[in-house]
């Protein structure tokens, strides 16, 4: 499907607007006046996956094998409108399903004065408000928040939060005369003069 350029003409109680030329692939998008907006619609199959399965494993990495009651289609698409069109076949067995998010698979407790108490690819955060237990034992799956905490309450500590951006030369090991710029070695600048 080629996208066109269009100009919209939004109808009598519209026409107070300058025209827009844009290419939407999925259409205009509908302001709440019900007049047509300079913005396009969202690939309505951006999100669409189907794939049978007898076992998780037979799923991609992000997905789960949910066993299903009755029929399974063997095949199904989006088309261009968002529409899902299946196969009339019927087998049995099921399909892969987005894997729930894990709230806990990033948990990671540790407590901190300056960036040089965390572990490597995380900063010492910001002061948080009141105190802060000085050890958290585990993450509550449904919240992701910290459980199984210590009765003490430490008002100097703060937490460990991962980096936003890894340095590019964390890890990285020049050799003497080098220096490491952007992840790469590159020849140390020669001292100047009077430092």
């Amino acid at each position: 499907m080629s996208a066109a350029v269009a100009v919209i003409s939004n109808g009598p109680a519209c026409d107070d607007g300058p025209p827009c030329r844009r290419e939407c692939e999925f259409g205009y998008a509908v302001g709440e006046d019900g007049c047509e907006i300079c913005a396009c619609l969202p690939n309505p199959c951006a999100d669409f996956f189907y794939q049978t399965c007898d076992a998780d494993n037979e799923c991609p990495a992000a997905y789960v094998c949910e066993q299903q009651e009755g029929c399974v289609a063997s095949n199904c698409v989006c088309d261009e409108n968002g529409r899902i069109r299946c196969a009339e076949d019927c087998g049995m067995g099921g399909i892969c399903v987005a894997r729930e998010a894990d709230l806990c698979a990033d948990f990671h407790y540790q407590t901190c004065r300056e960036d040089d108490d965390c572990d490597a690819g995380y900063l010492c955060g910001e002061d948080p408000p009141g105190c802060i237990p000085s050890r958290c034992g585990a993450c509550d799956p449904e919240t992701g928040r910290a459980v199984r905490c210590s009765a003490d309450c430490q008002q100097d500590l703060r937490l460990c939060e991962r980096a936003d951006e890894a340095d590019p030369c964390e890890g990285v090991q020049c050799r003497r005369g080098t220096r490491c710029v952007d992840g790469e070695c590159v020849p140390a600048l020669p001292p100047q003069p009077g430092n």
